[in-house]
């Protein structure tokens, strides 16, 4: 099972204390932060039973920082917003007149 989460944590440090917080109390995850990610993500993967968020919010929490599953999916407003543009350069690029 992987499950990511949106954290608050910006520096590595701090993500480096809580990976090694996290594979201490849950021996069987592999977590790992991703800084550069706009959502600064935390990924974990579990591959011996179910992973428990609720443990994973609280080790985060503990050290001062907030931590939310993302979704599977993402909001459909967003995805929308991405279509549309998409479409705009779409139609920009097959409608661009060429200099005569």
């Amino acid at each position: 099972m992987v499950e990511v989460f949106k954290t608050n944590v910006t520096q590595k440090k701090v993500a480096h204390r809580i990976v090694t917080r996290l594979h201490k109390e849950f021996m069987h995850y592999k977590a790992n932060f991703d800084l550069g990610d706009v959502d600064r993500i935390l990924r974990i993967v579990c591959t011996s039973s179910n992973l428990d968020v609720h443990g994973v919010i609280r080790v985060v929490s503990e050290a001062g920082f907030k931590a939310d599953v993302l979704p599977d999916t993402p909001p459909l407003k967003a995805t929308a917003r991405v279509w549309h543009m998409t479409k705009s350069r779409l139609h920009s690029a097959f409608f661009r007149r060429e200099p005569s």
